[in-house]
């Protein structure tokens, strides 16, 4: 199926390998496939309310520009690929259940963005803003940012279980919650950490932290309470006294403290 802007209309294809282009966006409209292996590429967004299903089998979705304006894209069962050139505001996605990777150019802006179980693959080449991201269980690589100027501000980035790499290279993370569940879990971050928490649940995980991490362990508000290693409130804190992150191996007390790798 080949055509222009798809602009307040309803599509719905059933079962089969479909494919399906479309030059410009999807506009206030519906799409539907069934299952199958399909292809939906789009030179523009999807937008203004769009709703975009597709079902079980192994899809590839690409937005030539952003996903934005309340708009859905629903994907089934399956190893799926979603390539978008641009943003994802205010919008929902879900990747469902399998070995998923998305790439987005450039942020995740008030938006939700989650998949099922099964080892996906999230690179984002902007920042995170009010939004949250979950991956589910099984082995997930995240990474978010580029270098270029972004933060993680008022956001939820939740790995679920299982062994999960996570790459930070932002310039600030703020009012932030990150969450990795068992596993040995490997944590990259490269940014300014204030206000924000960091959980890496039960498991050993392998931390490496930029030196402005550090300073803002040092300087770190001394009325939170006492607790677990895995509070972030502008660094690490266990026990009530900042331990150094990167020398820290998850499940250990102040005080036990066991050098986990350079």
């Amino acid at each position: 199926l080949v055509g222009e802007e798809i602009n307040s209309s309803a599509i719905s294809l059933g079962s089969g390998d479909n494919f399906m282009f479309g030059g410009s966006d999807v506009d206030s409209s519906t799409v539907l496939f069934g299952g199958g292996n399909d292809s939906l590429i789009l030179g523009d967004a999807i937008e203004d309310e769009s709703s975009v299903g597709l079902g079980e089998g192994d899809n590839f979705v690409y937005v030539g520009s952003e996903i934005q304006g309340a708009s859905t894209l629903t994907f089934g069962g399956g190893s799926d690929t979603l390539i978008v050139e641009d943003d994802v505001e205010a919008s929902t996605v879900d990747l469902g259940l399998g070995d998923n990777l998305i790439s987005v150019d450039a942020s995740i802006i008030t938006s939700t963005l989650m998949a099922g179980s099964g080892s996906d693959t999230v690179i984002i080449g902007g920042g995170v803003s009010s939004s949250d991201i979950s991956t589910g269980a099984d082995a997930d690589f995240v990474q978010i940012g580029s270098g270029s100027p972004a933060s993680i501000a008022n956001s939820t980035i939740d790995l679920g279980g299982d062994a999960d790499t996570l790459v930070v290279n932002v310039d600030a993370i703020s009012a932030s919650t990150i969450t990795a569940g068992s596993g040995i879990d490997t944590l990259l971050v490269d940014s300014t950490v204030t206000g924000s928490s960091l959980d890496l649940g039960d498991g050993d995980a392998y931390i490496s932290v930029g030196s402005s991490v550090l300073t803002a362990r040092r300087h770190a508000a001394r009325e939170r309470a006492p607790g677990r290693v895995g509070e972030l409130g502008g660094g690490l804190r266990s026990g009530g006294e900042p331990v150094p992150l990167h020398r820290l191996r998850r499940g250990h007390r102040h005080g036990e403290r066991q050098p986990v790798r350079p």
